[in-house]
């Protein structure tokens, strides 16, 4: 893993225990304070249009409460990933079509 302080990726999807969940990073960083580590960036916004007043400031989640880190190579393509993944989250949800007697 890089060193303390240097950027991990250009976007990082983080997923954490609660209540903070996670979050999509913007050139995030591990930094550590005494024996621990963080992973560091700003919010990034999310492309729905919403105004939301957290979107650059800068998020701490401790690394023992994450689950797991995604890397992206931009916040496009981080936005298509995950747009394709909850598509087929709710496809997989939807309840089966039924047949006719006939098929």
């Amino acid at each position: 893993m890089q060193s303390d302080g240097e950027v991990i990726a250009p976007i990082v999807q983080v997923w954490a225990k609660k209540p903070a969940n996670g979050g999509m990073l913007e050139n995030a960083t591990v930094r550590r304070i005494g024996d621990r580590s963080f992973i560091v960036g700003k919010l990034a916004p999310r492309g729905d249009g919403s105004d939301d007043e957290r979107v650059g400031l800068e998020y701490w989640f401790p690394m023992d409460n994450v689950y797991l880190l995604t890397t992206y190579p931009s916040l496009e393509v981080a936005r298509e990933v995950d747009r394709k993944y909850k598509e087929s989250k709710q496809a997989a949800a939807a309840p089966p079509k039924r047949k006719g007697l006939f098929g």
